[in-house]
């Protein structure tokens, strides 16, 4: 059990978070209104009345006057039962004692405050008017089917029946204190035990002036109390003394989780009506925070738009990075027909990947619809159904909602509520990512309308990126380029602007089961969940990865064209040289070591798997492991050199490697003339064991660049080794049309002069004719000519 003092700050803030968000429901008892004055006397608790029973019984009975001693000892409901009886105290007795106790009940001014705060509504375990006659509160009755809509318009739910209907209509009892009116109670008036039911389960509940015996257990013995509440909601029992032992036990039999002890409780009436002042103000507020006018357009400057772009830190003290339109924005092509249909239509759906521009649509779209009130929460709050609630009460408004602000429970909310917002003209525009399916799915397929969805993609339309140029350039700011991704241009400019430290993407330490996972990703630019169950990563464990470096992946469903990849969902690339980037700073920050590890995990994860294969083999690529790591200033010949050695153990019977292995000493090593030696052998393995004809020729060609790397490097002093780069060249350029993609791939010398094969066609073509080199000189001739060289030192 928890203890909590209304003067304390603990306290007084739990109840007003609870009023704030429309979620605190007032159970009252006998004890709200014992006391208080009617127009003939005064307003009796449960003990005063069931003595007031009592003497009626006696009175109007001859068969109980001898047993009033045994009578007073019975329960409530049990006396209660004799005396609603009409064969031992007749109705009109019972009418009497109803109009003198229960009617016309005058509250003080404290009272009257209390229930007036704006309670979402009240349940009652009194028969008295005391509430309705004092405030607004509509008395809803028992035994009536209620609407769904009843909680709308603000009522009181008198749960044991209400003294006015007794006395006016002549028909049987609604009152509930016996038995058998539990009974009949809970066969006819289930849709009010529903709404109680429910509200024991899921809301913050307050009991005021509630007594143990005769009213909490009249209550619980109506509900039943065989399920467990919400953990995270409050049932609060108000008292000015602290329970005993016993009656604590009582308590947490009711689920009651919260004691909120008192000073006194007129005292308690008055902090309450103060604390929901408060509260209710802030819930007005609430709202204010969200509206558009308060969005911040930035100025005309160089370094603010830049930093806001970058997402550099520390920019915006006063005004939240959501809540900023830049300078350099201009509204997307579709805004127009977006804007039509948030005046047209009651829900609007904007859907597009991580980085498209949606935040900022929405925040224009929002200050360009002058005809209505907007109001935008951004993606990093989650609303409060309370604040949808109160939404729904706003005409001729707007409700702008960004990505991961509702969840389904909300959109569904949202739903049922559409014909309310036709009726207050107010509308809604909702952004989704594809992981939020659920959300647009929830009005998708529940809307006719051809022109309420729309999807925003990553990329501007030549125009649009003309129009941000343009600005851009107004600015002396570095021009975004056409056909790329925002994201990627958004990285371009933060390479171009290495003195702003950006923070576009998500900075959190990852695991190596995600780094394998982002591996993968880069180099597919896709990884399937069924792929990545092999490392333990599941739908759950994607999303959280798409969120750690948010929003580089995206987590998005199959289509039926990818059903043999045997997943639901997949993670996919918004911008690969950014995931590129971060894969190279692991590397960096976690050494040689651990990537290799990394690497090797990856082989032996895939390599005996017949279907995923060609995961491992793609990735012990040397394209791939340069890519990956060698991007940066400095490369990662180190690395790349290690992870060949660490997996020879588990390929070393595989031609593709050796020739994998061959092609990264052609491509790393300038120094080391062993090494190439090592490249040669490694090479030649893979043109002697190849299986496969395409393994065949690129070892022949690669052996062909290692030798003129060879003959380069010992500065063309041993004819053997231009002998051999000779023929391996002749050989391997005759088989162009075969072989056509590698050997275009792999060629470097063009224009720039660059490559093995350049420089030994420059050596051949510009050196005297040898005696070494005459036996060859059609070879030199072919090679000189594909060279596009005219030959002047060898002869026929």
């Amino acid at each position: 059990m928890n203890y909590l003092n209304i003067n304390n700050v603990e306290a007084r803030q739990l109840l007003k978070t609870c009023i704030k968000n429309n979620s605190l429901i007032p159970i009252l008892g006998s004890g709200f209104t014992a006391g208080e004055r009617t127009s003939k006397a005064l307003v009796p608790n449960s003990d005063e009345f069931k003595k007031i029973m009592v003497d009626a019984i006696v009175n109007n009975s001859d068969r109980f006057k001898h047993n009033i001693e045994a009578l007073s000892k019975r329960e409530f409901s049990q006396i209660a039962e004799i005396y609603l009886n009409e064969k031992y105290v007749p109705r009109k007795v019972v009418s009497d004692n109803t109009k003198k106790y229960f009617l016309e009940v005058a509250l003080p001014n404290i009272k009257k405050d209390f229930i007036n705060i704006k309670w979402p509504y009240l349940y009652t375990l009194n028969i008295d008017d005391a509430i309705e006659k004092n405030s607004k509160y509509v008395p809803v009755l028992p035994y009536k089917n209620l609407s769904k809509d009843c909680r709308d318009i603000g009522c009181v739910y008198k749960i044991h029946g209400d003294a006015t209907h007794e006395v006016i209509y002549e028909e049987q009892s609604s009152i509930i204190f016996s038995g058998s009116q539990y009974i009949r109670s809970l066969i006819k008036n289930e849709s009010m035990l529903l709404f109680l039911r429910s509200d024991l389960i899921e809301n913050n509940l307050l009991f005021i002036g509630c007594g143990l015996r005769n009213e909490i257990d009249l209550l619980y013995a109506i509900i039943g109390n065989d399920e467990i509440p919400n953990v995270g909601s409050k049932r609060i029992f108000v008292a000015d003394t602290k329970p005993d032992d016993l009656a604590e036990v009582d308590l947490e039999t009711y689920n009651i989780d919260t004691v909120l002890l008192v000073d006194d409780y007129l005292t308690f009436y008055n902090i309450m009506t103060n604390i929901a002042s408060e509260a209710l103000t802030e819930r007005c507020d609430q709202l204010k925070v969200f509206e558009a006018s308060n969005l911040y357009d930035l100025p005309k400057d160089k370094n603010t738009n830049l930093n806001y772009l970058l997402k550099v830190e520390s920019v915006f003290d006063s005004h939240p990075i959501h809540g900023v339109i830049p300078y350099y924005y201009s509204n997307r092509f579709v805004a127009s027909a977006v804007m039509k249909s948030c005046t047209t239509n009651p829900i609007t759906i904007i859907q597009g990947r991580r980085f498209t521009g949606k935040s900022l649509l929405l925040s224009k779209i929002s200050k360009e619809i002058k005809s209505k009130q907007a109001y935008i929460f951004p993606s990093n709050m989650t609303v409060m159904p309370s604040i949808l609630e109160f939404c729904l009460t706003k005409q001729n408004s707007l409700f702008i909602f960004d990505t991961n602000v509702l969840n389904y429970e909300c959109a569904s909310f949202l739903r049922k509520n559409v014909d309310k917002l036709n009726d207050l003209s107010s509308n809604i525009l909702i952004a989704c990512n594809p992981a939020e399916i659920d959300i647009a799915n929830t009005f998708m397929l529940s809307m006719d309308c051809d022109d309420c969805y729309f999807e925003l993609s990553a990329k501007l339309e030549d125009i649009e990126y003309d129009i941000l140029n343009e600005k851009l350039s107004d600015m002396g700011l570095i021009n975004f380029q056409k056909k790329k991704s925002l994201l990627d241009n958004t990285y371009y400019l933060s390479e171009r602007y290495p003195d702003r430290k950006a923070h576009i993407v998500a900075s959190n330490e990852l695991t190596d089961n995600e780094i394998i996972t982002l591996i993968i990703t880069a180099v597919f630019d896709k990884t399937y969940s069924s792929i990545t169950r092999a490392l333990g990563m599941g739908k759950e464990e994607l999303k959280n990865l798409a969120e750690k470096i948010n929003p580089l992946l995206e987590l998005e469903l199959t289509n039926s064209q990818e059903l043999h990849h045997h997943s639901t969902v997949k993670l996919s690339v918004n911008s690969t040289p950014w995931l590129y980037k971060i894969i190279t700073e692991f590397y960096k920050a976690n050494g040689i070591k651990k990537t290799v590890n990394i690497i090797k995990r990856i082989v032996k994860l895939f390599i005996c798997n017949e279907s995923y294969t060609y995961i491992q083999q793609k990735i012990i690529m040397f394209d791939t492991l340069n890519q990956l790591f060698g991007a940066d200033e400095g490369g990662a010949a180190a690395l790349i050199r290690a992870v060949y050695e660490e997996i020879q153990d588990l390929l070393s019977d595989i031609p593709d490697y050796w020739l994998q292995r061959s092609k990264s000493i052609l491509k790393l090593e300038n120094k080391r003339i062993d090494r190439i030696h090592d490249g040669i052998d490694y090479a030649r393995k893979a043109y002697e064991d190849g299986i496969r004809q395409k393994t065949i020729m690129n070892a022949e060609f690669t052996i062909a660049l290692l030798y003129g790397k060879l003959c380069k490097m010992e500065e063309y002093k041993r004819y053997e080794d231009i002998n051999e780069a000779v023929d391996w060249f002749y050989s391997a350029l005759n088989k162009y049309r075969s072989n056509r993609p590698y050997i275009e791939s792999m060629l470097e010398y063009s224009k720039k002069e660059q490559g093995p094969f350049y420089h030994l066609c420059n050596y051949l073509n510009l050196n005297n004719a040898h005696s070494q080199l005459l036996e060859k000189r059609d070879k030199v001739r072919y090679l000189l000519e594909y060279a596009g060289m005219k030959d002047k030192g060898v002869h026929a």
